[in-house]
């Protein structure tokens, strides 16, 4: 395998979790709405972005097996270089796997079963809605949730010891981003340490939080301070 492979996994693993990051951030921090992120598209925005969060994650995961498994189709030998497949080939002749068809391969490289595969593939459909003809009549900010916490988060931690709700850029958000989270009707793991961030949640909301000890988490920085 070509050198310039070998790290796929790894940098895939970087953007994906930028990328989530970003998605939180749209759904949680209205007041930073920017000149081209006005309020009423920011939910659309988040869309997009947590579905290719999930799409770059789950390729990373793939690609720890083999960096050629997230291609449907790769170059022809006659097209590639006599030693070895480039990356640079790749780009320019191969073709990555689908988003609905991630899940399959996903399960065949690593025997993982992606948690609530319906709402995988409806919230792909959901994206593919917004980039072609629309903001649909829904509340994105619910599905957005709802898909994060039941679809990216149970991945994040079974195969990194990683936590959706740590994914944001306001180095002082942590209160703001649980308060914001923990409305919507879904269970959200987070660290023993986030428990002071949680003193005004009523009971209900206090119910769906999952705690888990620090050192079974990653150690990995908070993600603005990578």
């Amino acid at each position: 395998m070509d050198a310039t492979l070998s790290n796929v996994a790894e940098n895939m693993l970087f953007l994906g979790r930028a990328t989530l990051a970003h998605a939180i951030d749209m759904l949680t921090f209205h007041n930073s709405a920017a000149r081209y992120n006005r309020v009423e598209q920011r939910d659309s925005i988040a869309v997009l972005t947590a579905a290719h969060a999930a799409e770059i994650l789950v390729k990373s995961r793939i690609a720890q097996e083999h960096p050629l498994l997230i291609f449907k189709e790769i170059p022809k030998r006659s097209r590639a270089s006599e030693n070895s497949l480039t990356l640079s080939q790749l780009m320019e002749d191969g073709r990555t796997l689908m988003f609905s068809e991630l899940p399959d391969r996903l399960w065949a490289v690593s025997g993982y079963d992606l948690p609530s595969q319906e709402t995988y593939q409806s919230f792909g459909k959901l994206r593919n809605t917004i980039q072609h003809f629309g903001r649909p009549d829904r509340n994105l900010t619910d599905e957005t949730i709802k898909f994060i916490f039941t679809v990216i988060q149970p991945f994040l931690w079974e195969h990194w010891n990683l936590l959706a709700i740590e994914h944001f850029d306001d180095p002082d958000g942590h209160e703001y981003v649980l308060e914001f989270v923990s409305k919507f009707p879904v269970n959200v793991q987070l660290r023993e340490s986030w428990r002071r961030y949680a003193e005004r949640l009523n009971s209900e909301e206090l119910d769906r939080l999952i705690f888990i000890s620090d050192e079974s988490c990653s150690t990995l920085r908070q993600f603005h301070s990578w």
